[in-house]
Formats: structure tokens, C-alpha cells, sequence
């Protein structure tokens, strides 16, 4: 039964060979007709709206992001328009002091536009609800003259008719979005011309109102400063020209984003037609999807419930085998005890007979008529323990001696005990007979389930294979669908005499990342090549061996067995079943042995017990005796702490005349009695170690942890400042 068949294969080989081609590391083209989907690539119509609804999700986040760009990027304007407002405001000032050929203009920029801030659209005040009431009231009365009503004069909403006035002589013509940042900074630069021309007009009445000269002095103080106000004319001009440079920077690097993210979404989009069309496709099949997945799952739940119950019937089994043994070990123990009885007594041959006579015993469940008695007459020749030999002496026996009644000359004692063993032996029988009905039964239900499993098995590969050719088939059709992928120049690779062809249906869309892999696993497969050689010629000489070996003890088991046979015909004169003859015979010798060897293992097991209190008592004085020194080290310990307390103590009062070396010498000597306190320490430790080390390396027992050594609170800042 230990011998294999010619065509068993090594599952742990069948699991390599069956993993190595579902990872082997190539590339399996989605449109090839044998191609498999894997189990994690197999696709329905929930898990591709799942994908639709991702793809909705990043768009919306790029374009979140982008978004939050360009609202930052507007919060930062704001800012520059207001630190704008303060250096006009000083730049004014400043220009005010300089001659009209020495004022600079500053650079121009661009206010803020409605367009920017479209949040402040339903933000309003009483200014321009009143503007809105004006409005209504002036197109009212043009309607009563009969003018077009849409020539309305308020500048906010409709067009403005040519006799309108300008919006910039009403104030509530501002739009209450742009109210602050535009009015101001308009308000500013004409506020800015008005005071530029009432200073000039100024410095051109005072110079001619000048009578008396200026002096030297007073005209070098004017130049220092006129000097000054350039420089600081120029460095707020320059501030602003930083500014403006700084915020145009961040402009054009949100526009190359802005082409970059069009791009993307373009992408996304496309993509996004891609998935819908193929969620289109795969609701088609969902229905059979459904249906073989089920179908599979079904039959894969039956077999893991057939699985179930084999494995307990199994359980079963083995408890019932495990009585089975008990009962014939309890028979044996049995058959030991009569022969131990009946050893050396002059009517062993008369007990033995009456101890395996075989009596008619009534059952307390009868099966259908004569079929019970016939059943308890019968005796199995595998559960008897004497031959037919013994059969036929009980026979001659029997013509002597009646075995009903004590014969006279023998103990009634010895009598009465074999008729017990008798019934004990008789009763074992009996419980035999029915743990092996009940090892039958179980063994025949495990035979019909392994059946049942064998036909699941059938049922669940053609399932698979269904669905699986369903997933081919879907596959295909996904294949069928067009997507559509953007390349540039420098990608295409598929060149015919040197150019780009006009088809490129032949040509092959890869990513450079999967050719680089696949150029890696080129390498890895050369290497495994060699490593596989070298396997199959270490595999090739072992299967030698194995050959030679095989052979040799081959022919040791043919001269084992003509030994045996030839034993056999000398001994008995035909050749017979050693395990049904062992099986069937008592060997009294071999049961008194096993008697002894009882006896030895109770007298052993005994004196093992006694050993391991022993051992446990002196584990416990050791544990003692160790508390007691770890107690005697603690009270050492202190005392040496003592001890160095009351040294420092009589050496600082020996030193106070030290004056301005007191100090040092004090650190001094810490230092040192921190030094012998820690050798005290390390070696306090080392001993304890060395004692826990002794009673470790003696046999078992668990021990406490050493008691550890008090610890210098100062000791980590001491060393720190080593």
C-alpha cells in the first residue's frame, strides 16, 4: 500500500508547476484567444460603476484643487491691491516734495474685476438698494415721457444712453462687488492727480513769492533732501515693480497648470467614455454573470459541507477505532490475568477449557427471530485467541470431564474465578462485535461521501470552466470596444523602413513600465535556468542513487523472504500467514514480559515522582537561600551608602580651609564617590548574576528575578556631564 502507482505525481510538485505558470512574469495579451482572465481581473457591471463613479470623484478633485489655486491666487491679489493703496498713498507724499522732471510714474496694474470675486454678486448695502430705488423711479418717469426705457442712467445694470452721466461722478454707480477694491483704488489715482497739481501749483507760487536768496546751507539741506525723496521715490517704485513681476509669476505658472489639467480632464473624459461604454456592455451579461457565479458558489458551499461531514465522520472513526483497541487491550489484559492464574496448577488444561468455552447468551434487543441466535453462536476467527487445534482437545475434553461443575480435587475458588473471566471475556466479545458494526457502518458512510466529493468535484470543474468561458467571451467583447489613447511622436516605436506606416492596426499599445519589467525578468529567467540545471543534474544523480538503493534492498527482501519461507516449510511444512498466526495465538512468555515491564514502569514512574519533590524542595531552598542573600547585598549596599555619606561629610569639614578651592575639590571628590559606587554597583550585580547563572545551569525550576541594585537618581546627570 506504501508503493506508488506509475502515474502519481507529487502534489507539492503539481502546486509549483501550477504556481510557476500563474506567475511565471509574462505578459498575457488581453485579445489572445487562449487568454484566462485571472480571478482578480475578472470585471461585472457593479465593480465597473464603481470605477465610473472614482473616476468622478478624482475629476472633481483636480478640479477642486485647481479651483483652491485660483481662489488663493485671488486672495493674494487683494492683498498686493492694498499694499498697493499704502505705497500710492506714501508715494504721494513723497512726489509732493519733488520737482515735476524728478516724479516717476508708477507702474501700472490691474484692479480687481467683478469677474473675480463672483461670491460678492448677492452681497448688497443700503447704497446700492437705494441706487436700485433711484433706478426704478428714473425709468418710470422716461417711460411717462415716452424715452426708451432702457436708457437708463444707472451704471451698474443696462446701457447707459449718451446724455447719461458718467458713472464716475456718482458714487452708487460703483457695483457693490467691486465697491471697495475698485472705488478705492480709482478714488486713489484721481485723488493722487488733484494733489500732485495743487503741490505744483504751490512750489511755482512760492518761487515766484521768493525775495531773499538761499544760502548755502539751506541749499544743501534741500538737496539732501531731494536725494532722500528719490531714493525713497525709487524704492517704493521698485517694491510695487517686485510685486507686480512676483504676482505675474504665479499667474503664468497657474496657466501652464490650467493647460496641463485641460490635458488631464481631456484624458479623464475619455476615459470616462471608455467606462460607461463598457458598463453598457457588462450590464448585458450580468444576468449570466450572476447566474454561473452562483451556480459556482452553490457547488463550491456543497463541497465544503461534504468536506464537513467527512471530517467528522473521520472523527468518528478514529474514536471508534481508539474504543476498538481499548476493548482488545482490555481482552488481553484478561486473557494475561487467567494465565497467570492458572500457571503451574494441575488443572490449567480443564480451566482454560471451561474459561474459552463458548456459551449461548441472550441479548437484550433481539434482532428477527432465529437470526439472533445464530449471530451470538457465531465467532470470528480474527477475535478468537486459540486455534483449531485447541478446538479439537476441548472436544476429547469434553468426553472426560463435564466443565458445567467443579470437578472434585479443584478449588471451587479458582473455579468460580474462571467462570468470571469467563463472562468478562464473553461481555468484551460482545462490545467487539458491535464497535466493529459501528466501525463498518462509519467506514461505509465515509466510502459513499469521498463518492459524493469524487461527483461534486466532476460538477464544480464544469461550473468553472462555464463561467470562465463566459469571462473569455466577455472578455472579447471588451476587446471589441475602441479606447481611445494619446500618444506623441517619441512614443511610437513601430517603425517600417525607417518611418511611421500609414496602419497601425498591427501595432501594439505597451507601457514603457511593463517593457522595462519584462527586460528584468528576461535577466531573472536566465538566472533561474541556471539554478534549475544545476537542480535537475543534483536530481539526476540522487534518482541514481535512489535506483542503486532500491535495487540493493530488493534484492535483500527476495533472500529475507526465501529465508522465511524456507523456515516456514522446516517448521510447519506449507507456508502461512505470520500476522493472522500472531494474531490468533497468546504468547504466555511475551505476556509475562509485558507484565514485568508494567511493573517496572509503575515502580519507575513511582520513584520519578519521589525524584521531582525532591528536586522541588530544593528548588525552594535555593529560592530561599538566594532572597536571604539578595536581602544580606541590600543591607551591604545601604550600609556602604552609609558609609560614604559619613566619608564625605569628615572630608568636607576637613577642606572648608580650602576657601576658593572648596568648590573644586568638592566636585572632585563626588565624582569619585560616584565612580566607586557604581564599580560597588556593577559588582553587587555581577555577583547576582553569577548566582542566578548557577542555579539556571542545574536542572528545571523557575527562580525569581534578581533583586536590582538602587539606582543614583544624580547618576544620568553626572554622566551627561562626562
Amino acid at each position: 500500500s506504501g508503493i506508488n502507482a506509475e502515474d502519481y505525481e507529487d502534489p507539492a510538485d503539481v502546486a509549483a508547476i501550477k504556481d510557476t505558470i500563474e506567475n511565471m512574469g509574462d505578459f498575457k495579451l488581453k485579445t489572445d484567444k487562449n487568454y484566462v482572465v485571472p480571478d482578480n481581473l475578472r470585471i461585472n457591471a457593479n465593480k465597473k460603476l464603481i470605477q465610473l463613479f472614482d473616476l468622478q470623484e478624482i475629476i472633481y478633485n483636480m478640479k477642486h484643487v485647481f479651483n483652491s489655486k485660483v481662489m488663493t491666487l485671488r486672495d493674494k491679489k487683494l492683498l498686493i491691491l492694498d499694499q498697493f493703496e499704502a505705497f500710492q498713498k506714501e508715494l504721494e507724499e513723497i512726489q509732493s516734495q519733488l520737482p515735476p522732471s524728478d516724479r516717476i510714474s508708477p507702474p501700472e496694474y490691474k484692479c480687481i474685476t467683478p469677474e473675480e470675486i463672483p461670491e460678492q454678486k448677492y452681497k448688497y448695502d443700503r447704497s446700492v438698494l437705494d441706487g436700485f430705488e433711484r433706478e426704478k423711479e428714473m425709468r418710470r418717469l422716461t417711460a411717462l415721457k415716452g424715452e426708451d426705457p432702457n436708457a437708463g442712467a444707472f451704471g451698474g445694470f443696462g446701457q447707459p444712453n449718451e446724455h447719461a452721466k458718467p458713472p464716475s461722478s456718482r458714487g452708487e454707480s460703483k457695483s457693490p462687488a467691486t465697491s471697495k477694491p475698485s472705488t478705492a483704488v480709482g478714488s486713489h489715482r484721481i485723488t493722487r492727480g488733484h494733489r500732485g497739481m495743487r503741490s505744483e501749483m504751490k512750489v511755482r507760487h512760492m518761487i515766484n513769492l521768493q525775495v531773499k536768496p538761499k544760502t548755502c546751507l539751506k541749499n544743501m539741506m534741500d538737496e539732501e533732501v531731494l536725494i532722500t525723496n528719490r531714493y525713497k521715490q525709487k524704492l517704493i517704485i521698485d517694491k510695487m515693480k517686485v510685486l507686480i513681476e512676483r504676482f505675474d509669476g504665479y499667474v503664468l505658472s497657474l496657466c501652464r497648470h490650467r493647460a496641463d489639467l485641460d490635458v488631464e480632464l481631456k484624458l479623464a473624459d475619455l476615459r470616462n467614455v471608455t467606462l460607461f461604454e463598457e458598463y453598457i456592455l457588462l450590464k448585458e451579461f450580468e444576468k449570466r454573470d450572476f447566474i454561473l457565479g452562483n451556480k459556482v458558489n452553490d457547488k463550491m458551499n456543497e463541497k465544503m459541507e461534504i468536506q464537513h461531514r467527512v471530517a467528522e465522520t473521520q472523527a468518528k472513526l478514529e474514536k471508534e477505532q481508539n474504543e476498538l483497541n481499548k476493548l482488545h487491550d482490555k481482552e488481553k489484559q484478561l486473557l494475561s490475568q487467567f494465565m497467570t492464574m492458572v500457571h503451574d496448577n494441575t488443572w490449567a488444561d480443564f480451566l482454560t477449557r471451561v474459561f474459552k468455552k463458548k456459551i449461548k447468551r441472550k441479548k437484550a434487543k433481539a434482532d428477527t427471530g432465529d437470526e439472533s441466535d445464530e449471530e451470538s453462536d457465531e465467532s470470528d476467527s480474527d477475535e478468537s485467541d486459540y486455534s483449531s487445534e485447541d478446538d479439537d482437545e476441548e472436544g476429547e475434553a469434553k468426553e472426560k470431564i463435564p466443565d458445567n461443575v467443579c470437578p472434585p480435587g479443584c478449588e471451587e475458588e479458582l473455579y468460580d474465578k474462571t467462570v468470571e473471566l469467563r463472562e468478562q471475556r464473553l461481555d468484551l466479545e460482545d462490545a467487539i462485535a458491535d464497535e466493529k458494526k459501528a466501525r463498518d457502518l462509519l467506514v461505509k458512510e465515509v466510502e459513499s461521501l469521498m463518492k459524493k466529493i469524487k461527483v461534486m468535484d466532476s460538477g464544480l470543474r464544469s461550473a468553472e470552466n462555464e463561467l470562465e468561458a463566459f469571462q473569455t467571451e466577455k472578455q472579447h467583447k471588451l476587446n471589441q470596444l475602441d479606447v481611445v489613447v494619446p500618444l506623441k511622436f517619441n512614443q511610437i516605436q513601430f517603425l517600417s523602413k525607417g518611418a511611421v506606416p500609414d496602419d497601425l492596426a498591427s501595432a501594439l499599445v505597451f507601457e514603457q513600465l511593463a517593457l522595462e519589467r519584462l527586460k528584468y525578468r528576461i535577466k531573472e529567467l536566465h538566472h533561474e535556468k541556471i539554478i534549475q540545471k544545476k537542480k535537475q543534474k543534483d536530481s539526476k544523480k540522487l534518482h541514481a542513487q535512489l535506483v542503486k538503493d532500491k535495487q540493493f534492498l530488493d534484492e535483500k527482501i527476495d533472500e529475507f523472504k526465501e529465508t522465511c519461507n524456507s523456515t516456514m516449510m522446516l517448521k510447519f511444512g506449507r507456508l502461512i500467514d505470520l500476522e493472522k498466526l500472531q494474531s490468533m495465538q497468546v504468547n504466555r512468555v511475551v505476556e509475562e514480559m509485558k507484565e514485568k515491564l508494567r511493573k517496572n514502569e509503575a515502580r519507575c514512574a513511582s520513584e520519578l515522582e519521589n525524584k521531582d519533590k525532591e528536586i522541588e524542595e530544593v528548588k525552594l531552598n535555593a529560592i530561599g537561600a538566594s532572597r536571604e542573600n539578595t536581602q544580606r547585598i541590600q543591607l551591604y549596599t545601604s550600609m556602604l551608602e552609609d558609609k560614604q555619606k559619613l566619608e564625605t561629610e569628615l572630608d568636607d569639614k576637613q577642606t572648608q580651609l580650602g576657601g576658593e578651592y572648596a568648590g573644586k575639590k568638592k566636585s572632585e571628590i563626588k565624582e569619585k564617590q560616584r565612580l566607586i559606587q557604581l564599580i560597588q554597583l556593577q559588582g553587587q550585580e555581577i555577583d547576582s548574576l553569577k548566582d542566578e547563572i548557577t542555579l539556571l545551569s542545574r536542572k528545571g525550576g523557575h527562580i525569581l528575578p534578581p533583586t536590582q541594585p538602587p539606582i543614583d537618581p544624580y547618576l544620568h546627570l553626572q554622566q551627561g556631564g562626562l
